[in-house]
């Protein structure tokens, strides 16, 4: 079974993190499956799988996450592809992928994403057919960004606040943690990414990102929840570390990001505002100060905010059934 979508028209293209299929009479022992991104041929899936997705540890009926390994998959702007679930070998089950009867998508769609068609072939099949009617799906993930662009979709970010000439910081000597506090989501936050400017010189392979809590000023405390992965290539400008798959914020809670590291010269851009840009989610907010230490001493006040992004998505309750959507409502740049 395949549904093809077609992305939106960002530049710089997407990175798809996970997507949610709506599930019908899952069993005991579904039969063997995989769920694949694959390339568009003719309006059909084609041969080249751009990824296939990490099912999870047991299936329910209704709403089943599958997330993409890594920091996700590319994918280009303007250009349709296909959500394929494929069962392994024929099988009598009625496991399956549910079906709506419209073709429209969610209010709150990302720019210029839509579903399109869908198809369908037996399991030892190579030709494909046209589906009676689309397959349930969400697609989650969020428009990537070039250097010295802050994305426009964090849960809370200030990164677009104004800094003077000499706002920026050292890492090469010392570590800083700037504070946030999360909203009130009951089931949390999935963290996705942390964004941090870089100015007079590229840090190299030794920063280091982390988020946690427990920074408090005149105490030597801090406990990583997460360490956030690079970016691939390291430069001036803004770069997005990408937090391990399954990192989840608790709600109403301070946490810290954390960085250090990355050369000498390498510094990380602030600012004396105390102000969130514009769009952050119900509740999230940032400290109006950094703290900052050497080694493992005591964490000091400091008197300006280091820019940061943070980049997630509200945690949903229990699953319900899904209609096609690229909605906006869980907080991220497609979904």
């Amino acid at each position: 079974m395949g549904q093809a979508f077609t992305t939106g028209p960002n530049a710089t293209g997407y990175k798809l993190t996970a997507v949610d299929l709506d599930i019908h009479d899952p069993g005991g022992t579904p039969p063997g499956y995989r769920v694949r991104i694959m390339s568009d041929a003719s309006n059909n899936p084609g041969a080249a799988v751009l990824g296939t997705l990490t099912s999870p540890s047991s299936l329910n009926s209704g709403s089943n996450r599958f997330t993409a390994a890594g920091g996700g998959i590319d994918l280009d702007p303007d250009t349709q592809y296909w959500v394929v679930l494929d069962a392994l070998s024929a099988n009598s089950s009625t496991f399956g992928w549910r079906v709506t009867s419209s073709i429209a998508e969610d209010a709150g769609a990302a720019e210029g994403w839509r579903f399109d068609a869908a198809r369908v072939r037996a399991a030892a099949a190579t030709a494909w057919s046209g589906a009676d009617r689309p397959y349930k799906m969400a697609l989650r993930g969020y428009a990537k960004t070039t250097l010295s662009t802050w994305s426009s979709t964090a849960l809370v970010s200030n990164g677009r606040q104004a800094s003077r000439s000499s706002d920026h910081t050292s890492l090469d000597i010392q570590q800083v943690a700037q504070g946030f506090r999360t909203g009130g989501n009951p089931q949390g936050y999935a963290l996705d990414a942390v964004e941090l400017g870089f100015v007079t010189q590229a840090p190299n392979s030794s920063v280091s990102v982390q988020v946690g809590t427990g920074v408090s000023p005149g105490h030597t405390g801090f406990t990583a929840v997460a360490t956030l992965a690079r970016p691939a290539s390291l430069g001036t400008g803004v770069l997005r570390f990408t937090a391990p798959a399954g990192t989840v914020l608790e709600p109403d809670t301070e946490y810290y990001v954390v960085a250090t590291g990355g050369g000498s010269g390498a510094s990380a851009l602030t600012t004396v505002s105390n102000a969130e840009d514009a769009g952050a989610a119900a509740g999230w907010t940032i400290q109006d100060e950094m703290r900052w230490r050497t080694g493992s001493g005591a964490w000091i006040r400091a008197g300006e905010e280091l820019k940061i992004a943070v980049h997630g998505h509200a945690v949903s309750g229990p699953p319900g059934v899904l209609t096609p959507t690229v909605s906006k409502d869980d907080g991220t740049e497609l979904t």
